[in-house]
C-alpha cells in the first residue's frame, strides 16, 4: 500500500508481520513497513491504521479508486485514532482539512485542498523521542475564548496560505494552543522553532512533536539547514495521490 505522503529518506525501516486468511484459504503472510519514526509526531499510527484498513478492503475486492470506498477507509482509521486529522492526509493526498460531522460519533468529514506548487516542507527530526500520551497531558483542560478565537483565526489563515499564499505562511503558523504548553516537554524542539521563525523560516512542531516542521517557499532544505545545523532533516515532497494499492509483478 501506497499512502499519501511522499516520503524521501535513508532510514532503517521498521517492519511488522501479521497473519491473516484470504477467503478462509491458506494463511499468508503480510509485511507493513513504514519509514515514518513513532513517538516523533509524523503520524506513524494513523499510517499505519489506513494501511490496515485498506489492506483489508483490498483483499475484500473492494476498489481504493472508489470515493466511497476511501470514505469508508478514512472513517474507520480515523475511529482508531480517535480523530482525522492524520488519517485523512494519508488517504486522500494533497492537503486535508478535517472535522467532527453532526452525526454519531465517529461521523468525520474531510475536504481536499491542492497545496501551493511553490510550497516545500522540511521535517527537522530530534533524537529523542515523545509519546502522544506525554504531550497530550502538557495540555490545558480549558484555554480562555479570546485565545481560542485567536487560534482560530490563524487556522482559517493557515488553509489560505498553504494552497494560495505562501507569503503568509508566518502568521499562519503561529500557534496559541499547543507549543507553549508543551515547550517544557520537548524545550529543544522549541528553540529550534524559535530560531528558524527569527530567520524569517515559518516553522511548528509536526503533530505531537518532538519533530519540527519548516513549510518553506522557495528557501528550502539549505535554509533550514543553516540555522539547524547537523541534524537529521527530511524533504518529503508533497503529493496529490492518497492510499492506492500497487501490483508487484
Amino acid at each position: 500500500m501506497h499512502q499519501g505522503r511522499k516520503i524521501r529518506m535513508s532510514r532503517t525501516e521498521t517492519s511488522r508481520s501479521c497473519h491473516t486468511s484470504k477467503a478462509r484459504t491458506s494463511p499468508s503472510t503480510w509485511s507493513f513497513r513504514s519509514m515514518l519514526l513513532s513517538c516523533c509526531g509524523e503520524g506513524s499510527s494513523a499510517s499505519a491504521a489506513v494501511t490496515g484498513v485498506a489492506l483489508g478492503t483490498a483483499l475484500a475486492g473492494l476498489d481504493l479508486a472508489d470515493d466511497t470506498v476511501l470514505r469508508f477507509v478514512s472513517d474507520i482509521a480515523s475511529s482508531i485514532e480517535g480523530h482525522p486529522d492524520n488519517a485523512s492526509a494519508s488517504v486522500y493526498g494533497n492537503v486535508t482539512v478535517s472535522w467532527a460531522g453532526d452525526g454519531d460519533a465517529g461521523d468525520w468529514r474531510s475536504a481536499v485542498l491542492a497545496p501551493h506548487p511553490h510550497l516545500v516542507p522540511v521535517l527537522v527530526v530530534p533524537q529523542r523521542r515523545l509519546s502522544t500520551a506525554t504531550a497530550r497531558a502538557a495540555l490545558p483542560t480549558a484555554v480562555p475564548l479570546a485565545v481560542a478565537a485567536r487560534n482560530s483565526g490563524r487556522t482559517a489563515l493557515l488553509a489560505h496560505a498553504l494552497t494560495a499564499d505562501p507569503s503568509l505562511l508566518m502568521p499562519a503558523t503561529q500557534d496559541y494552543l499547543h507549543q507553549e504548553a508543551r515547550r517544557p516537554a520537548y524545550p529543544e524542539s522549541m528553540a529550534l522553532v524559535d530560531a528558524l521563525r527569527d530567520a524569517g523560516i515559518p516553522a511548528v512542531i509536526s503533530g505531537a512533536g518532538p519533530t519540527v516542521l519548516a513549510l518553506t517557499s522557495g528557501q528550502g532544505e539549505e535554509a533550514v539547514r543553516a540555522v539547524a545545523g547537523d541534524v537529521e532533516i527530511i524533504s518529503p515532497g508533497t503529493t496529490s495521490r492518497g492510499v492506492h494499492a500497487v501490483s508487484s509483478s
